[in-house]
């Protein structure tokens, strides 16, 4: 038995004795797990130890302190608490460290190591584990984001869940994954203000006022207690200096979430457009002059659209933001810099006025008339000289219309009628 084992190994003897003390394990059942300890501690020791050793070493301690535990509320409270405890979670948090310095790279460790953090709401460590991955793998977009989301989930600070983001986007520019997270982010951050003002019914602007200003001076007293704290995450040093002009246009951490929808734009999702512009002009700079002619895999155009798309479905689940607001700036955005017109791009944008509502909306007949307008001008206008591109955009205009004709419950008599006239219209328009 090597040194090291035998320390380790009796670093757990008072613990054993201990439970042996309380009554909670028999000699038997101590002395096969001071056996199973000595067999994991040999195998993680050796040249040829897996990181999957650990994980079963770590899976067994965590077994056998949920058995303690479960022993514990049979038996009853056993007097003042002591070293068998807390020894079982301090020596899985032990295990996960060590195999974690081993396996720099394995992040199927990380992920074990950080869900089990989680479990036990131990802040200072997560923080810890957080500050130590970002510094090892600062490429990686995935860690960023499980960062960011720690921070905006479990410590309600925004501040801390925007700043990893955009510290992120530094070194992961060209990452389309951090892009959307960043843009989820700031969606969900102004859907909770507003479900929350909703829920307070701050009806006043004095009254947001007060009570939004309390809240700014408690987070930036919070944020100044804290920063020589352990639970702050510390992040790696940027280095890249070539980061793109765009970046620096991201909205600052400190924006003002004061007044109404209607006095400040951040609380319409200005935020969130300002990153999908940023996105934009990083991702696929120079759209306009992206030829398919020369693209030997995926065009850029190809990708701008895929991304643009992702990004309207995101905004598909924030009904208490105007989404038809949200989705109106990106499809503007991609008919204006697209180098060549896109049927997908402009079908999105004709039908963008019955997106988020249904044939039983009262407002449904004045939206389907805005629609049927935008096609009309799609087809005698803007595209008027493209004849393929008029008779795609008439048979996906079509399809889309016909939806509603099988719908439940049937549409309104004279709805159908105006309905089937438009689609009568376009298969003549298919074909010419």
């Amino acid at each position: 038995m090597s040194e090291k084992v035998r320390y380790y190994l009796e670093q757990s003897i008072p613990e054993l004795e201990d439970l042996k003390k309380k009554g909670l394990f028999t000699k038997d059942e101590l002395t096969n797990i001071m056996r199973k300890r000595t067999d994991f501690e040999h195998r993680i020791a050796g040249r040829a130890a897996r990181s999957r050793d650990f994980i079963k070493y770590a899976q067994f301690e965590i077994n056998l302190e949920s058995l303690r535990r479960k022993r514990v509320a049979r038996l009853g409270p056993g007097g003042r608490a002591s070293v068998s405890d807390w020894a079982g979670s301090k020596r899985v948090f032990f295990i996960f460290d060590r195999a974690t310095k081993k396996f720099l790279s394995d992040m199927t460790l990380w992920t074990q190591y950080i869900d089990y953090a989680k479990k036990q709401n131990a802040i200072q460590i997560l923080t810890k584990i957080f500050t130590r991955l970002l510094q090892l793998h600062p490429t990686k977009p995935g860690i960023w984001v499980m960062a960011a989301k720690y921070e905006m989930e479990e410590n309600a600070s925004m501040k801390a869940a925007r700043s990893l983001m955009q510290r992120g986007l530094r070194f992961n520019k060209d990452s389309e994954q951090l892009w959307l997270e960043y843009t989820k982010l700031e969606l969900i951050y102004v859907s909770k203000i507003l479900a929350r003002r909703k829920l307070l019914g701050l009806l006043t602007e004095k009254e947001q006022m007060e009570a939004e200003l309390t809240e700014v001076a408690d987070e930036t007293n919070g944020d100044n207690k804290s920063a020589e704290d352990d639970s702050v995450i510390h992040l790696p040093e940027v280095t890249n200096e070539e980061m793109k002009e765009e970046l620096k246009s991201l909205p600052d951490a400190d924006i003002s979430m004061l007044g109404n929808v209607e006095t400040n734009p951040a609380l319409r999702g200005d935020v969130a457009l300002a990153i999908f512009d940023s996105a934009m002009g990083v991702l696929y700079n120079d759209l306009e002059s992206d030829s398919q002619l020369f693209a030997t895999s995926a065009s850029k155009t190809d990708k701008a659209i895929e991304f643009s798309i992702q990004i309207l479905k995101l905004f598909n689940a924030f009904s208490d933001i105007d989404r038809e607001y949200l989705c109106d700036h990106v499809l503007t955005y991609m008919l204006s810099h697209l180098p060549q017109p896109n049927v997908e791009i402009i079908l999105l944008d004709i039908n963008l006025p019955l997106r988020f509502m249904t044939h039983i909306d009262v407002r449904f007949p004045d939206q389907l008339k805005l629609a049927i307008n935008k096609y009309n001008t799609a087809l005698a206008k803007t595209y008027a000289s493209d004849k393929a591109l008029k008779s795609q955009i008439a048979t996906r205009f079509r399809e889309s219309l016909e939806t509603y004709l099988s719908a439940e419950p049937p549409l309104d008599a004279n709805l159908a009628l105006v309905i089937k006239s438009v689609i009568k219209k376009c298969t003549l328009q298919e074909q010419q």
